[in-house]
């Protein structure tokens, strides 16, 4: 017997190579794919803040996810881009349930490409001692690839505080 397929089966996910592994978000958290724009340092910011860009005259945080996640920073190549994320303001209006934060963020990746549906399984124990364990929420099997579900609430997180992210200055 089958079972009918869930709403979460049916989710679509944004793929993503960061310091290279692979990596998504949920595609309703995402704005837009952007090629890298001119950063402007941040001093004092957090580790994993890169700077911010001027997209369209809205000033955006851009953050390096591969630093959060303990990988080597994301290098500025051709293929790098910049995926801008919905803030909670915006998320909240859609109903989407998804969590990011209140500011508009920019995740720096290595890549963006696939949009994709598969279905989350349980993060393993090794991939949750390699990336932290409340960085990943899930991970899918697409074709041979194991890819890790951002769980960006927590990946945007600074010192404690949920609706601050990598944004805010120390």
């Amino acid at each position: 017997m089958n079972a009918e397929p869930t709403a979460a089966d049916q989710r679509r996910y944004c793929y993503l190579r960061i310091g290279g592994r692979s990596y998504a978000v949920d595609v309703l958290a995402v704005r837009e794919v952007h090629h890298p724009l001119p950063l402007t340092a941040v001093e004092g910011s957090s580790s994993f803040v890169r700077g911010l860009v001027n997209l369209r005259g809205q000033i955006i945080t851009v953050v390096d996810p591969a630093q959060r996640l303990g990988l080597p920073p994301a290098e500025h190549d051709p293929a790098a881009r910049l995926v801008i994320l919905k803030n909670g303001a915006e998320l909240r209006a859609h109903g989407h349930g998804i969590e990011t934060c209140e500011q508009t963020v920019a995740l720096w990746v290595d890549s963006a490409s696939d949009v994709f549906s598969a279905p989350v399984e349980p993060v393993p124990a090794s991939i949750a001692r390699d990336s932290g364990p409340d960085l990943v929420e899930g991970v899918m099997r697409v074709g041979d690839d194991l890819v890790r579900l951002l769980a960006l609430s927590e990946l945007l997180r600074v010192d404690g505080d949920p609706r601050e992210p990598a944004a805010r200055t120390h």
